[in-house]
């Protein structure tokens, strides 16, 4: 309840409420008018009631509207915080299938949360407030039919009782593999050239419909839970105005209601109703919002790492470093080595299935180790935060822009330290040669060897003064550019970790570690 305070200060959902407030009183003085209007019809009696029911709809009107451009204004401000944290340099969540939560997040729980935190406890709040006005209007117009309605009104929250928590279990599901399945969606669409090439395609659906189907279960499940609840809070509703409308009939019939009282009864009772008809839905879709909430905050409200300034950094240690994904079966066991000062080269070699990738990972600060203990500047810390990394992959992707759009991804630096980097990495070279521009924009005609896509890799690694790590930098090229760009790497006044499954020219200066 405290969240939800908390978010509805945060939104500012108050004067939508106030409005609200105001919307339940007009009510309650149209049917009062009513009632007045039928001891004394006159003219004064008449234009006050109109007058009543035109500031009721325009009110009406604007509070819609309102509670319209606040939804979506506040899905907009979800979604925006979703996308900021991807630019988190220690969300730790990268590696671990985040497409999929990331789709689920955008399209269906900012959607729900955004919904329901502005629409339906809006809807509540004006429920409440019309709920008191009607029987503050009931005890001043007919005691008996009012405490009569109050006694059937607890059955509706039996109802939400019966029913809630297995929607909210069977909703919690339902957004979870709707995750796993738009994960395994965007695999394919990124792997759909190696899988034709395997001709796994019936693979590759088959695990689609193997996860899309445990979502439509979930789906169905929740449906019919849902259409359980609106049965039921129909024919308790039905039941409701049956027994309401008897008992009025009865009153009239024996002299204790007015015709004009019935009629006041009659235009505010959907506020006795509401807590048969809609009161249990809007629970519900609250509950179903606070799983989706809780997806949410759990994504956007990452602990953060303390960052270093990687200028002040004078060394990084691992020591007896051990990593298991599954208990008793270790991928890495006592890896110790030390990056100390800007001279530091170290390689890190093994064959596939020896540990490389998840070692990459612990410096990356994607994986914590299970042992060990990693210091910078000697003090321990738990995990390596990404900032003090710049990592340049095995497979370089290029954008279409132009050669230096491409180097600089958004950051700003110097004319001269542009150049500069240019001409470190033999790049300049590379551009006088084609008689090119860095200006220009890459495209199909202007065709870059593998060589040289990898320096382009490297020049953006060099844009920041960062320990440099390397995956498999040789692995798409000639021994004449690994040559090339084992010197260039060698000469690179910055700490360099090469990772590896072969020898190099670069090993013969470098600290080597063989896992």
């Amino acid at each position: 309840m405290m969240k939800i305070i908390k978010l509805c200060r945060e939104i500012k959902v108050y004067y939508i409420w106030l409005l609200a407030l105001i919307f339940s009183i007009l009510e309650f003085l149209i049917a009062r008018g009513i009632i007045k209007l039928e001891e004394n019809f006159n003219t004064k009696n008449i234009s006050f009631l109109l007058l009543l029911i035109l500031l009721l709809s325009l009110i009406g009107y604007y509070l819609n509207k309102k509670i319209y451009l606040k939804e979506k204004e506040y899905k907009q401000k979800i979604n925006t915080d979703i996308l900021t944290s991807l630019t988190k340099k220690e969300y730790m969540k990268i590696d671990e299938g985040l497409d999929g939560e990331i789709m689920t997040l955008l399209i269906s729980d900012s959607d729900i949360v955004s919904k329901a935190y502005i629409s339906d406890l809006t809807k509540i709040v004006i429920g409440i407030l019309s709920f008191i006005a009607v029987t503050v209007f009931g005890f001043l117009t007919s005691i008996s039919l009012t405490v009569f309605s109050l006694i059937l009104c607890p059955v509706s929250l039996l109802i939400f009782k019966y029913i809630s928590d297995k929607i909210e279990k069977s909703w919690k599901l339902r957004q979870e593999s709707q995750e796993d399945s738009q994960q395994i969606l965007q695999e394919i669409f990124v792997n759909k050239i190696h899988l034709k090439i395997l001709k796994s395609e019936n693979f590759a659906i088959k695990l689609l419909k193997e996860r899309y189907v445990k979502f439509l279960d979930s789906n169905y499940e929740n449906s019919k839970l849902q259409w359980q609840l609106y049965t039921l809070s129909m024919l308790s509703g039905l039941l409701f105005d049956s027994l309401n409308l008897m008992f009025s009939f009865y009153l009239i019939l024996n002299n204790k209601l007015t015709i004009g009282g019935f009629i006041g009864f009659s235009l505010l009772i959907r506020n006795f109703t509401w807590i048969f008809y809609e009161l249990p839905n809007n629970l519900v879709k609250i509950k179903q919002a606070i799983v989706s909430f809780e997806r949410i905050n759990e994504f956007i409200h990452i602990e953060n790492i303390d960052e270093f300034k990687v200028n002040n950094i004078s060394s990084i240690k691992l020591e007896n470093i051990t990593f298991s994904y599954i208990e008793g079966e270790e991928v890495l066991k006592d890896i110790s080595f030390e990056v100390n000062g800007e001279k530091s080269k170290i390689s890190i070699l093994g064959k596939s299935g020896s540990g490389k990738s998840t070692l990459l990972k612990i410096l990356l600060g994607l994986y914590k180790p299970n042992k060990g203990n990693i210091f910078i500047n000697d003090k321990k810390v738990d995990i390596l935060p990404k900032n003090i990394f710049n990592y340049v992959p095995q497979k370089i992707e290029l954008f279409p822009f132009s050669i230096k759009e491409n180097i600089l991804m958004g950051r700003n630096i110097s004319e001269e330290k542009l150049n500069e980097i240019i001409e470190k990495t033999n790049l300049k070279e590379f551009i006088d040669e084609k008689g090119l521009d860095y200006e220009i924009k890459l495209n199909e005609d202007i065709n870059l060897s593998s060589g040289q896509i990898q320096k382009i890799g490297i020049a953006r690694a060099l844009i920041e003064d960062k320990i440099l790590i390397f995956d498999e930098p040789f692995a798409n090229v000639d021994n004449e550019t690994e040559d090339k760009i084992s010197k260039l790497l060698y000469k690179i006044n910055l700490p360099v970790i090469l990772i590896s499954h072969r020898d190099s020219k670069f090993i013969q200066h470098s600290k080597n570690i063989l896992l």
